[in-house]
């Protein structure tokens, strides 16, 4: 799937210089998302201003969308650390995480050695994805340059997220509170019956 970029900046309030990882994906799970050629980025787009609305879209179109993919998707996230767990405990929490998904972190951008490897010379101020360790280094994926780059083995990661999206349970608990309504129906049946 292509997600619109726009929507999901909208629904979580990103301006410039960035946004927090955790309230993007709270606006994720609470609004859902829409297909990119319904809110798509297009050379029209003048400033921040507009790339953060809803020009040339219906926003009410946009949002019943956005609850569409939440009646399809449940969406989850979960912290796997919010401070720098020391570099063997942040091996071994990825090794077990990466099995399942990407997962995101923050990081130093970008300073590199003669290597091509990535430390941290100054606090994390980025966030990227990580999708693999070879050796000690983490691979990443860094959606501004669209490249991936190998972080040095000593890059203090500060905080580490993890997202997870699978078939939504709103459909089994609409059966349910369907069922509950049929049941209630049926008792005020009988009970007019017996009066």
């Amino acid at each position: 799937m292509n997600l619109s970029d726009r929507f999901l900046g909208i629904m979580a309030e990103t301006r410039p210089p960035g946004n927090d990882p955790h309230k993007v994906a709270e606006a994720l799970r609470h609004f859902g998302a829409i297909p990119e050629e319904v809110l798509p980025f297009s050379d029209d787009l003048q400033n921040v201003e507009e790339y953060y609305s809803f020009k040339n879209a219906n926003e009410t179109d946009c949002k019943k969308k956005g609850e569409d993919f939440l009646f399809t998707y449940d969406v989850g996230h979960e912290w796997l650390w919010t401070s720098y767990p020391g570099k063997t405990r942040m091996l071994e929490i990825l090794r077990e995480y990466l099995q399942y998904s990407p997962v995101c972190v923050s990081v130093s951008a970008w300073s590199s050695d003669a290597n091509d490897l990535y430390y941290s010379n100054f606090p994390n101020n980025h966030w990227v994805m990580c999708y693999g360790i070879e050796g000690d280094s983490l691979l990443i994926f860094d959606s501004y340059g669209q490249d991936k780059k190998k972080l040095h083995p000593d890059h203090q990661i500060m905080m580490a997220k993890r997202y997870f999206i699978g078939p939504s349970t709103r459909q089994e608990k609409l059966t349910w509170i369907e069922m509950m309504l049929n049941w209630i129906q049926e008792q005020i049946n009988l009970l007019k019956k017996k009066i």
